[in-house]
């Protein structure tokens, strides 16, 4: 926790800490309720999102309200939860279908119920009912934004929602918030400082601070203080460290759910040291028989085509038989919030401006059924940052000017920024937005004629490390071929598409197509 400052380097009505999917909505909500919004994230561009970029990209729903409830306090039994911020999780899985047509434009959400014997969505059934045995569970469903999942649509039309409002929100890429600053009379959170251009940036805010910084899987410390799992495999971010925990715990916010993570889809073949993690789910081999793993006793390890219910099974011993590691999606503890998504103090009282959503704190006590940490970032991030958005009487004696301003300093929005690039005679710039990552830039050299593709160059990109097989393979492919419709590289099909649909674009400004 830090005092209130001498000097401050900028104001904003609302600061988000984290561009995850949370994030991303509880700053344009906050947007949409009026606020000048600082959103900020620890990660460059191409790489903010959190896992919400990584995941399925599926969002827990529900067609009823009592059967839902009736089946989440199933998944909370024998624990229990406070029963308004139950109902307030519960009511908004019934509403995820009008959320997604109003707040997402998606006139018609695609829902694998509806699907049910479409044999492309076997894995979004089973993840949909994880626990068809508890009662009420036949209402819960999934809702994507289209039938694909692990394609990062979701993410990328949360980010789009912020852009759109830039003139709103100012974007920090690289830029990690630090710690809060707290009244020591009103205990009032006043500002956050953001580690920014090499500098400690004092940002004073108005209205509220929304914590959405995710888990702490990047943290092995908080691994082995709070879970005791020293060898977990990684699917998500590489850039959940548990910052916002140390900033909850700063301000005297009480802690739950610290010892709550989601294991993957079982074991999968051990990465490399910082590598993430592939997932199996996507292994025709797991489906077919052909594998048989086995404990560290020799037996079998469990049951491998089954479904792994995100590590809710029965299992043997603790194994290594072969090099493989168990997985971890993300953790679920942090600073416990209400059902308005303030965080509360150790004698659960709202510590006044603060509120979290999204996986920092998320409220699964016990088991947890597929798609709901999606749907706390929809949820939650709406309530978070419409709640910090509203205007405050301040509780102490504090002026919200800005004093004074570092000299070498300004406010920017890192969105805005555009990318230049050189061009000569018979060059062409494409840009797709269907990868993993951000946009992905190339620059097309053609002949004299713009009938021969001469050379393909990747200008920008933000895929992750599975992509890397498709950028080494398909340049070389489409000058051979002397098109971009070559075929995607398997294991990498995300940044093939994007590669393809980018080269695709810069010929289409060129006479090549015209042969």
């Amino acid at each position: 926790m830090l005092n209130l400052a001498n000097n401050w380097d900028a104001c904003y009505d609302v600061a988000v800490l984290g561009f995850g999917g949370a994030g991303a909505t509880a700053a344009r909500f906050a947007a949409d309720k009026g606020a000048k919004v600082l959103l900020v994230d620890s990660a460059p561009e191409g790489q903010e999102g959190g896992n919400t970029r990584f995941c399925g990209q599926s969002a827990n729903m529900a067609e009823d309200f009592d059967s839902m409830k009736t089946y989440y306090q199933a998944l909370c039994y024998p624990l229990e939860l406070d029963e308004e911020i139950m109902d307030t999780f519960v009511s908004g899985l019934v509403d995820l279908p009008a959320y997604y047509q109003k707040y997402l434009d998606i006139s018609k959400p695609f829902r694998t119920r509806e699907h049910i014997d479409d044999p492309a969505v076997a894995m979004q059934r089973n993840m949909a009912i994880e626990y068809p045995e508890f009662q009420g569970s036949q209402t819960s469903d999934f809702i994507n934004v289209h039938q694909k999942t692990l394609d990062g649509a979701l993410w990328k039309l949360l980010r789009e929602k912020v852009i759109e409002r830039s003139a709103k929100i100012d974007v920090w890429y690289n830029s990690p918030a630090e710690a809060l600053f707290q009244s020591p009379s009103s205990k009032e959170i006043v500002g956050v400082q953001v580690y920014r251009e090499g500098k400690l940036r004092n940002i004073k805010v108005k209205n509220g601070v929304v914590l959405a910084t995710g888990g702490f899987e990047n943290n092995k410390k908080m691994i082995q203080d709070y879970l005791g799992e020293p060898r977990l495999a990684l699917y998500g971010t590489k850039y959940n460290k548990g910052i916002g925990i140390k900033m909850a715990i700063d301000v005297g916010a009480d802690l739950w759910n610290m010892n709550k993570y989601e294991p993957g889809t079982g074991p999968t073949i051990k990465p490399q040291t910082g590598q993430r993690a592939e997932i199996p789910l996507t292994w025709n081999s797991f489906y077919s028989g052909s594998i048989l793993i086995v404990g560290d006793d020799g037996t079998r390890y469990f049951k491998e085509d089954d479904h792994t219910r995100h590590g809710h099974i029965d299992l043997g011993s603790s194994m290594y038989a072969v090099p493989l590691q168990h997985t971890m999606l993300n953790t679920q503890g942090g600073p416990r919030r209400n059902s308005k998504a303030e965080v509360l103090d150790v004698e659960g009282v709202p510590i006044p401006k603060l509120y979290a959503a999204g996986e920092l704190g998320h409220l699964s006590v016990n088991c947890y059924n597929g798609g709901q940490d999606i749907s706390d970032d929809l949820i939650f991030g709406k309530i978070a940052g419409e709640n910090a958005a509203s205007a405050k009487e301040s509780m102490g004696n504090i002026i919200f000017d800005v004093e004074e301003t570092f000299s070498d300093f300004s406010s920017v929005n890192d969105v805005e920024k555009k990318d230049e690039y050189s061009l000569q005679k018979n060059q062409f710039i494409g840009e797709s937005n269907q990868g993993i990552g951000n946009e992905l830039s190339v620059r097309v050299t053609l002949d004299e004629n713009q009938k021969v593709i001469e050379d393909v160059e990747i200008l920008k990109q933000s895929e992750t490390e599975h992509g890397t097989p498709a950028f080494e393979k398909l340049p070389k492919e489409m000058v051979k071929q002397n098109t971009y419709d070559v075929d995607i590289v398997s294991g990498a099909s995300a940044t093939s598409f994007a590669l393809r649909g980018a080269v695709k674009n810069a010929l289409e400004q060129s006479t090549f197509n015209d042969q």
